[in-house]
């Protein structure tokens, strides 16, 4: 992972492995795709399958990311070989289709990407009084949660990928990841939101579960 760190984690004193824990797992070696020239690698791509659960049906969707080529040895289609190396992949393993997040549109869009979706940011201001403030609840920062908790949570959502519990386990250590759950009087727990991930969503509350009510006062926190 050295390749990796030197080339998309220079700034930072943790790993991509650390990151991104399940696709650098061992059971997904085999999705990773590296081009070596003289022992030494100098490109990179992994891909990674989820199944996502929608109220309609459930997608195998291959997911592509840590794209990255040497400087010195770029223009070279190195890049390219790989992504159409995942895209074969993912197509033997029988998947619906691949997603990757990007701001090189139209490099990716010769492989049959478009732009889907859309994103909603919504700014928390430091003034944030909910309506309900459920003074009832503590909020409490750290990790120290069992994932399975975490996980009923989580299943709550409509749309949802498919997690197990070590996945969730995992997760909560990614590095720059901040943990907030809301404790009711009884110390059942109603809701969490993660605010950070390593370095691409920080700033954000990218992911969260429970009820509206202890969502806002985890929020107001």
């Amino acid at each position: 992972y050295q390749f990796l760190d030197s080339h998309l984690r220079k700034a930072n004193d943790w790993s991509v492995l650390q990151e991104y824990p399940l696709a650098f797992d061992m059971k997904n070696s085999s999705n990773i795709r590296i081009v070596k020239e003289n022992e030494e690698i100098i490109s990179h791509a992994v891909l990674k399958t989820t199944l996502i659960k929608t109220p309609y049906a459930v997608f195998n969707v291959a997911m592509i990311g840590s794209v990255a080529t040497d400087p010195k040895h770029r223009n070279r289609g190195l890049s390219s070989s790989l992504i159409e190396d995942c895209l074969a992949r993912a197509k033997e393993l029988n998947c619906d289709f691949a997603i990757l997040w990007t701001d090189l549109f139209e490099f990716y869009r010769k492989f049959g990407f478009e732009l889907a979706g859309s994103e909603i940011s919504m700014i928390i201001q430091k003034n944030f009084k909910p309506e309900d403030p459920r003074n009832d609840l503590r909020i409490i920062e750290g990790t120290k949660i069992d994932p399975q908790a975490l996980m009923r949570l989580y299943n709550l959502h409509s749309v949802t990928s498919v997690r197990s519990v070590e996945d969730i386990k995992k997760y909560l250590y990614v590095p720059n990841s901040r943990v907030y759950t809301a404790w009711n009087k009884n110390n059942q727990i109603e809701a969490y939101a993660i605010e950070g991930k390593g370095i691409d969503l920080q700033g954000y509350v990218h992911e969260w579960g429970g009820n509206s009510s202890a969502l806002l006062k985890t929020f107001q926190h």
